[in-house]
């Protein structure tokens, strides 16, 4: 019986094979490539638009359109999906409702009503992620609070040390070392327009405790020493501040390409 679910099971297999391979073959062009749109949630569309708004670049830019797509990936139950299928996710709607105020929409917009309703029921801007935070606390619709502290200083660790920014991948090397210069200065900048988020806090914005959650666990370690962090911020006693922001930068700008990406 098992040698005969075992065949069973390989031929299976074998047919899935044979058809995701002749599936690839018939998208193949002529020429011998492949070719097909690259496709991403609306994250990054989002996070372009507040880009633009930051930078003042927006008029120079047909973000009409930007507006449109959003409107078209919006799911019947009124969020956003992370991928095709999800159910809708809470911090790819926040952002995704977040572009729309951002592009005029106005919050009674039946389309961010809708989303609205989405994103109270799973919890608001309080449980999303963090990067989402830090993109809403630029424009001010979060406070700095509630976002990690990376001290400066983590630039000055040597490679051979227990961390360094080499203990990273490259992606995520990349990312951190500018964020670290971020999240030192703490920005908060003014777009036209001007927007609020406030309506989208399930505990209503007043009651909103702008601190990274406690699991309850060892790993609540790592929130007490964010804590510890902060606390030397506010006390602007952060040690070799300056030369890890000064690091930072040349590591950042050294490995800036010619065409200035």
């Amino acid at each position: 019986m098992q040698t005969q679910d075992r065949t069973t099971a390989e031929s299976t297999v074998a047919e899935a094979m044979a058809k995701a391979q002749n599936y690839l073959l018939n998208l193949q062009y002529p020429e011998g490539y492949w070719w097909a749109e690259l496709e991403s949630n609306v994250t990054i569309t989002a996070e372009v638009v507040l880009l633009h708004k930051i930078w003042g670049t927006d008029q120079a830019r047909p973000l009409h359109k930007v507006e449109a797509y959003l409107r078209s990936q919006q799911r019947e139950h009124g969020g956003w999906e992370l991928y095709y299928g999800d159910g809708g996710h809470l911090s790819t709607s926040v952002e995704a409702y977040m572009a729309l105020k951002l592009l005029g929409v106005p919050a009674t917009d039946p389309a961010l009503l809708k989303a609205k309703r989405f994103i109270l029921k799973r919890g608001g801007i309080s449980k999303t992620r963090i990067f989402t935070k830090f993109h809403l606390a630029l424009i001010g619709c979060y406070d700095w609070r509630g976002v990690p502290s990376i001290p400066p200083w983590v630039m000055l660790l040597p490679e051979q040390f227990l961390f360094s920014i080499y203990e990273m991948s490259s992606w995520a090397r990349g990312s951190t070392v500018p964020l670290l210069i971020v999240f030192d200065q703490k920005p908060v900048y003014q777009t036209k327009p001007a927007i609020t988020l406030d309506e989208l806090y399930t505990e209503g914005v007043s009651n909103v405790r702008f601190e990274l959650p406690r699991n309850g666990d060892w790993t609540d370690l790592f929130v007490t020493l964010d804590d510890t962090f902060k606390l030397v911020e506010d006390w602007d006693i952060v040690p070799f501040r300056q030369e890890g922001l000064e690091a930072a930068e040349r590591w950042v700008l050294e490995r800036q390409e010619v065409t200035g990406d």
